[in-house]
């Protein structure tokens, strides 16, 4: 779902740290800037995503994913009020995909 390429005002899914609730950090996971950015996550989620939901399980992966998703847009949040000192809106996948990472790495034989 690309952000900047629908008519509708989408700022309510975007994660505003020091705003937002925890609800917007899950909704601001599914928005994407652009073609690049949605892309880029795709790649890694087909790469890694198959082999480790057949080797943990649907709905273990799908924690894994949501989980990290919140957990990523809430640190990334953190960072940006108190290292970099903005609000600035946080959307996109990249945390949740950190994620599919690190358990695919934690998860090789």
């Amino acid at each position: 779902f690309f952000a900047n390429a629908v008519g509708l005002d989408f700022r309510n899914y975007v994660y505003y740290p020091g705003y937002s609730g925890i609800g917007a950090s899950l909704a601001a996971a599914f928005l994407h800037l652009g073609y690049f950015h949605i892309t880029s996550n795709l790649i890694y989620l087909v790469l890694f995503g198959p082999y480790l939901e057949d080797r943990l399980g649907a709905v273990v992966f799908a924690g894994i994913y949501i989980g990290s998703a919140m957990v990523g847009n809430l640190a990334q949040g953190w960072f940006n009020l108190n290292v970099i000192h903005t609000s600035a809106g946080i959307i996109g996948a990249s945390g949740a995909i950190s994620g599919v990472l690190g358990a695919f790495r934690l998860n090789q034989p």
